[in-house]
């Protein structure tokens, strides 16, 4: 079992153009294997109640979730940070 902790900053100056492609590229490495991958992506284009992006989120907001849900798909499984419905 891996498990993976990320903080993504807003700051764009601090994370550079590629860390969005080396995180996805990272997922794939460890697909073949359990692994949680949590933490805070700020992303906040994302709506994780519907697994959907909003109208105005960035082309990596975009990739991002299409990626989590990809994996979700192969894997069988996704959670997000809501805990059980009341």
């Amino acid at each position: 079992m891996l498990v993976g902790v990320c903080y993504r900053t807003r700051t764009k100056q601090v994370y550079g153009k590629m860390n969005h492609t080396k995180l996805r590229e990272m997922m794939k490495k460890v697909l073949n294997n359990s692994f949680v991958l949590m933490g805070d992506f700020n992303f906040s284009g994302i709506d994780w109640n519907n697994s959907l992006c909003e109208s105005t989120a960035s082309e990596d907001c975009r990739l991002f979730l299409q990626w989590i849900l990809f994996c979700a798909m192969l894997l069988g499984s996704f959670s997000d940070h809501s805990g059980p419905s009341a």
